[in-house]
């Protein structure tokens, strides 16, 4: 035996200093299973349950929507759904069925140029196959409503996909002044423009149909190539004249800024009286059927002129007949 004694301690085991093998998978498998959730979630539209601006739940602004729909409020209504929306984030399809509700409620109530949007904004999100053809009516009548007759043959253009797609939407180049391009579009609404600022003149006096009409029949004159060739050289040059001017700085022209000013007064002055008549006479389709009856008479030419003719069986008969009443025999005898 060893007269030594040993005074080392036995090495202590090592414990493992991570967590057990067990508990990193359970914590991999939970953070799968979050992943999983969100991206369900997300894929289904969100379904926040956040209240809306008006402090309601999502379920419960919805149900208020609806029930404004059900009154007729379309203003409120189509505010509501709006909120609805920002509150609920559905998936795109149902978005662009509440868009779609959106632009019927605004259209109904007048408001034509914002039910447009809410129409382009529902097929900005999804083009349903079974609200394609009734967005495209509703856009239709929401284009006429404002008078875009030119912007309307460009929207039916492009939904039926007639012609090539960049003649379809009037980007065509007909012009260029410098480094700006103005497309068939461009030359479309500024003939509109100049019609509509002719009958702008006349608006008190006639009725909204009437006038709708009038304006047909306006663009209607200005549909021959040659007549658009000449209105688009008009303004080409007024644009070219226009820029010289600004250029050589005509405007600050003590006399010129006076005319400006004469010409400014005068056109309020004018606006002023067209809203006061405007505000006070209201001519309905009734009143002019009923002014027209009392003065038909006015509108009745007389007979100016009396027309015979005689009818023979061949080109040989016609010839005889002809050259008879060239001597001067009587017509009448002629034709006995």
């Amino acid at each position: 035996m060893s007269d030594k004694l040993n005074l080392t301690l036995p090495e202590r085991e090592k414990k493992p200093s991570g967590p057990p093998a067990g508990m990193l998978v359970l914590l991999f498998l939970v953070l799968i299973v979050g992943i999983l959730n969100v991206v369900v979630t997300l894929s289904r539209g969100g379904g926040s349950t956040a209240p809306t601006a008006s402090g309601l739940r999502p379920e419960a602004q919805k149900d208020l929507a609806m029930k404004l729909e059900r009154q007729e409020l379309s203003g409120p209504a189509a505010a509501a759904w709006q909120e609805y929306l920002a509150a609920a984030q559905p998936n795109t399809e149902e978005r662009a069925k509440i868009w779609y509700r959106i632009g019927k409620l605004r259209q109904g109530a007048g408001e034509h140029e914002k039910a447009l949007e809410s129409y382009y904004r529902s097929e900005s999100f999804a083009r349903l196959d079974d609200l394609g053809p009734e967005i495209s009516r509703r856009t239709q009548e929401c284009l006429e409503a404002r008078g875009k007759f030119a912007a309307l043959r460009y929207e039916l253009a492009e939904r039926v996909g007639v012609g090539d797609q960049k003649d379809a939407g009037g980007e065509e180049v007909v012009a260029e002044i410098g480094p700006q391009k103005i497309t068939k579009a461009d030359l479309d609404r500024r003939i509109e423009e100049q019609i509509e600022r002719q009958l702008t003149r006349f608006a008190a006096y006639m009725p909204d149909e009437q006038r709708r009409k009038q304006k047909e029949a306006l663009l209607k004159q200005f549909s021959s190539a040659q007549q658009r060739l000449q209105l688009l050289n008009q303004f080409v040059v007024e644009e070219v004249l226009y820029r010289r001017a600004r250029a050589d700085k005509l405007a600050d022209d003590p006399v010129t800024r006076g005319m400006l000013r004469d010409a400014e007064r005068g056109i309020l002055a004018q606006k002023v009286i067209e809203k006061e008549l405007a505000d006070q006479i209201r001519i309905t389709p009734g009143d002019m059927k009923t002014y027209y009856e009392a003065h038909k008479k006015d509108y009745v030419r007389p007979a100016r002129a009396q027309i015979s003719h005689i009818l023979v069986k061949d080109q040989k008969a016609a010839d005889n007949v002809l050259k008879k009443l060239k001597e001067g025999k009587d017509f009448a005898a002629v034709a006995k």
